[in-house]
């Protein structure tokens, strides 16, 4: 029994020791400027497609009721990418972030994650793009939901490129190049809703 005190107290420490050391930097700011834009730029960059789901929500609410049946059924797909796009990227700091220091370690982990995730994300992708005109007559959806869907998920596989950059730029606290990136998320969130 004494034995696993011991082991229980690792294990405490070390899950808990990150958000100590977090909360220590935090009342001591000890941020640096580099430090806030990075954590403001994240917060804004997953902040945008909660405004672009807004704005496409309310002008589906505008729409007649074919078309707004067509939006509603297919949006189970948005909810399935987001939850695979977030198992497969959120993971990736942890990873990026142990050999952060070390450039041959990190380029080799690069490599082998990017194949990895982009092989297993391109995977789910290809089955549904192949598969689209089933799940679609599956959910008794028209016709036009098959190409939204297809298209929807070459987009996807876009975006999960995107995302692996954004979250190594990230561990690599180059804000220089992600703000570049932040803009660029903008302009084509801006473009597909048609501004």
């Amino acid at each position: 029994m004494n034995k696993q005190l011991p082991l229980a107290s690792a294990v405490a420490i070390s899950v808990f020791a990150p958000a100590n050391a977090l909360k220590n930097q935090l009342k001591e700011k000890r941020f640096l400027k580099k430090e806030w834009f990075l954590i403001a730029s994240l917060m804004l960059f997953y902040f945008i497609p909660g405004i672009n789901q807004l704005i496409v929500d309310h002008l589906l609410s505008g729409l007649e009721n074919h078309v707004l049946n067509i939006a509603g059924q297919i949006e189970w797909f948005d909810l399935f990418n987001e939850t695979l796009l977030a198992f497969l990227t959120v993971p990736l700091y942890f990873l990026f972030n142990e050999v952060v220091q070390d450039k041959k370690a990190l380029k080799s982990r690069i490599a082998q994650i990017l194949t990895v995730g982009f092989v297993l994300y391109a995977l789910v992708s290809i089955i549904i793009y192949l598969y689209a005109s089933s799940l679609t007559a599956y959910m008794n959806a028209p016709a036009e939901s098959v190409n939204y869907l297809q298209l929807e998920t070459i987009g996807f596989i876009v975006g999960f490129v995107f995302s692996f950059i954004y979250v190594l730029l990230v561990v690599k606290g180059e804000w220089k190049l992600f703000v570049p990136c932040w803009f660029q998320k903008l302009s084509f969130f801006q473009l597909a809703i048609g501004f």
